[in-house]
């Protein structure tokens, strides 16, 4: 193959796909918006910042098993997430404003972010009760452990 004949071929792979080579992602606007969350809690609060990077990421992740994300907008997926690790985590309520303010101030569809936070919560728990539940014994605790988050 010539030069030439490789650059027509990668131009026309890249119009095919309209130019979507790198699709934002929900960690992608995680790792964006994480100085944000780290300004909301103060700077006296490092270990509050990394728990609800740490849970958010978490939660982004089970979402990407869960086939009602796929439409959704990563932002929104991405908002959820952090909301839900705050609420979860129980940040003081007047950090948790904060939080909840600036990231509302960037949202561009409030609706869609509290849809995603109702079903992130629902397959979260999903997982923590089936965790909670594992400690048990016998086959119908086994059962429920196997279970998928993606059967909701």
């Amino acid at each position: 193959f010539t030069v030439d004949r490789i650059l027509r071929m990668e131009i026309c792979i890249m119009q095919t796909l309209r130019w979507h080579l790198n699709p934002p992602t929900p960690s992608i606007y995680l790792d964006v918006i994480e100085p944000l969350v780290e300004a909301s809690l103060g700077d006296e609060r490092g270990q509050a910042s990394y728990e609800i990077a740490e849970l958010s990421r978490y939660l982004v992740e089970l979402g990407v098993c869960d086939s009602y994300f796929v439409g959704r907008s990563p932002s929104s997926v991405a908002r959820a997430s952090l909301l839900l690790a705050a609420e979860s985590l129980k940040v003081e309520e007047k950090d948790f404003d904060g939080l909840r303010e600036r990231l509302r101030e960037l949202d561009g569809s409030p609706d869609a972010t509290l849809s995603c936070a109702r079903r992130l919560r629902h397959v979260y728990l999903l997982t923590t009760t089936t965790a909670a539940e594992a400690g048990g014994e016998g086959e119908e605790d086994d059962a429920r452990v196997d279970m998928s988050p993606t059967s909701v």
